[in-house]
């Protein structure tokens, strides 16, 4: 079964979303999710949205562009505590993805903009 989610995981997140399938199978004794791994969950959630609010505003410091795939690069080489095991920081991607856009938009409402427009556009 890891092999599989893995498997999975890494397709999804190199953007393969087609012909893919999984059925799960969850058996009476199987598991259950608990109140703790759902807090400790959204610990790492924030977490990643902090660091990737981190990144972004280091981006912009530098007069770069906040680039996706530099974040999530840049988080895949960190020590991230608490990262589900087999999946890494591939099985978070919605979460780096929206956090990603939701700081990245943040710091380009901020930008000024050039509402009378340039010299050239009125010739």
């Amino acid at each position: 079964m890891f092999k599989y989610t893995l498997s999975l995981t890494s397709h999804a997140f190199e953007g393969s979303l087609d012909n893919m399938s999984i059925i799960l199978v969850c058996f009476p004794g199987a598991p259950k999710v608990t109140e703790e791994a759902l807090q400790q969950d959204a610990e790492l959630e924030k977490h990643i949205d902090m660091k990737v609010e981190e990144i972004v505003q280091i981006m912009k410091s530098k007069d770069d562009e906040p680039d996706l795939l530099y974040v999530i690069k840049f988080l895949a080489a960190q020590e991230i505590p608490g990262l589900p095991p087999g999946g890494g920081i591939t099985s978070k991607r919605d979460c780096i993805i929206s956090s990603y856009q939701k700081h990245a938009m943040t710091v380009r409402s901020r930008e000024p903009r050039d509402t009378e427009g340039s010299e050239e556009d009125l010739n």
